[in-house]
């Protein structure tokens, strides 16, 4: 049996090898997937499948705070991954009812994200190809290294409401690696509100939208909100991600999506 650190030193006994693999996490449930982890995964949460390809019809078990107990009981997983953050609270529950769980933290820069890969790699007894994998990302982000130039960058993440990002996210860093200065990097929280008339004054030379499953016409929302005269605007610097190329999801594949955005720009 392998130790590890769950909540504030706690430890918890888990398995060598699980074999039925529960991952209320979109973001582990990704990285499992790429240590060819499919077929062990038995449940997922809800937005698991939005996110991450090869899920598609597994079990829900549950969703970012809430748990169907009866059908985990019946799945009867010998692991529980969870995120940290506002999953913290069902952490206990589920070590009070007896599973093992981990929990893996929120990760605060690019370095954190991949650091998660090789956490889960571990765990699941997949280390040398979660360490692979790790290696693979890091001479990724090296080509990409201020590739999208020196331009200020406001970027917009619609998770139920348009929210910026600010100096606390691993979407700052990310931004900071390809050579953008995010507009709200001087804010200390993670996921700000944007101020529309501050964006309107800084006058980005990039706006970034994430609208992930949102239905958005962006040009309609630029000219609603007085921007369409921007200069990322009118130099056709606006950069629009869809669910398929998500930056609200702290698996590996955000660098995939940095490297889509430096690329765009380096072209421009």
């Amino acid at each position: 049996m392998v130790e590890a650190s769950l909540l504030l030193e706690r430890r918890v006994r888990l398995p060598d090898r699980p074999e039925r693999i529960v991952s209320l996490s979109p973001a582990v449930t990704d990285v499992l997937v790429m240590l060819g982890l499919s077929s062990r995964i038995v449940g997922v949460s809800a937005f698991c499948p939005l996110y991450v390809g090869g899920v598609k019809g597994k079990p829900v078990v549950g969703s970012y705070l809430g748990v169907n107990w009866g059908l985990l009981e019946e799945l009867n997983p010998d692991i529980v991954f969870v995120g940290l953050g506002v999953q913290s609270r069902i952490v206990e529950e589920l070590v009070g009812r007896g599973y093992s769980v981990y929990a893996v933290p929120l990760p605060t820069s690019i370095a954190g994200v991949l650091d998660n890969l090789l956490r889960v790699s571990y765990v699941v007894d997949r280390y040398d190809v979660g360490f692979k994998l790790y290696e693979e990302y890091l001479d990724r982000l090296t080509r990409i290294k201020g590739l999208a130039g020196d331009l200020s960058a406001y970027v917009e993440l619609w998770v139920g409401e348009p929210r910026s990002i600010g100096q606390s996210s691993y979407l700052d860093d990310g931004l900071r690696l390809i050579g953008l200065e995010n507009i709200y990097s001087h804010v200390r929280e993670p996921y700000p509100k944007p101020d529309f008339e501050y964006v309107r004054r800084v006058d980005p030379d990039v706006i970034i939208i994430s609208r992930e499953l949102a239905r958005l016409d962006v040009k309609e929302l630029l000219a609603k909100r007085g921007w369409s005269s921007l200069r990322a605007v009118r130099n056709n610097m606006v950069i629009v991600l869809d669910v398929n190329m998500p930056l609200a999801h702290s698996s590996p594949r955000v660098i995939d999506v940095l490297e889509h955005v430096a690329l765009r720009l380096s072209k421009a």
